[in-house]
């Protein structure tokens, strides 16, 4: 005799198929745990869902900074793409990527292509841009510039964030490598990147290596013993 099965509740579930398989094995646990969050309460039609960072992390059990990690992994294995608050008092926003989406999307996701919000697409950039130790600068006038003419231009948010990542690993390797190395200073620096992104088509494993060694230079370029550009001191250091 067959059982008779139903779901317990009529509301607050989430069709966990393929996509969300997808995200498991690309991301790590604090990073799927925030995305285990964002599907259970995201918007079903756009895949969005507003949030506070204090009250997340404190609802996750997370500290502020751990968050922070959390998140940017969620961009940059493109799981999801993130809108940082404009203020302390607004909201940032997250928004699970299709591939990881189960539902139909009914607009664009944020930053996605040409066809996207500029503000958005800058946005991302910029995110993407501050979020690697070696980069030891603000997000100015010119970097904005640079932005939207890839916006413009149709440069996939998936490009301009590998292009970082490659950028990144080989400068902090060059920072760990010698004393009195050059952080990075603008966004400028990862714009030969992109072509080769583009034109070396390498496979999705490369960029987990990327992703994995990145972290291990980051850890070293954190410690204590680091000097110069190897920590984030908020001291000035020349251009990249």
């Amino acid at each position: 005799m067959s059982a008779d099965y139903r779901c317990k509740a009529g509301g607050g579930f989430f069709a966990a198929g393929q996509e969300f398989e997808r995200a498991l094995e690309a991301l790590g646990d604090g990073a799927c745990k925030v995305y285990a969050w964002v599907c259970l309460h995201a918007d079903r039609a756009s895949g969005r869902v507003a949030f506070e960072r204090a009250g997340l992390a404190r609802r996750l059990g997370k500290s502020r900074s751990s968050l922070g990690r959390h998140l940017r992994e969620l961009v940059r294995a493109g799981v999801c793409e993130l809108a940082n608050a404009p203020n302390q008092h607004a909201g940032s926003v997250l928004v699970v990527r299709a591939a990881y989406w189960p539902y139909e999307a009914s607009g664009p996701v944020v930053g996605d292509g040409p066809g996207a919000g500029v503000q958005d697409y800058v946005r991302a950039v910029r995110e993407a841009f501050l979020a690697p130790v070696c980069v030891q600068a603000g997000f100015g006038p010119a970097d904005e510039r640079l932005a939207r003419t890839w916006q413009t231009h149709g440069v996939p948010l998936s490009t301009v964030r590998r292009a970082i990542l490659l950028g990144s690993v080989r400068k902090s390797l060059s920072l760990l490598g010698r004393d009195g190395g050059q952080a990075i200073r603008a966004l400028r620096y990862f714009e030969p990147l992109l072509l080769e992104v583009q034109r070396e088509q390498f496979p999705e494993s490369y960029w987990q290596h990327l992703e994995h060694n990145l972290r291990r230079c980051e850890q070293n370029l954190r410690s204590p013993v680091g000097t110069g550009p190897n920590r984030r001191d908020g001291q000035s250091h020349g251009g990249g």
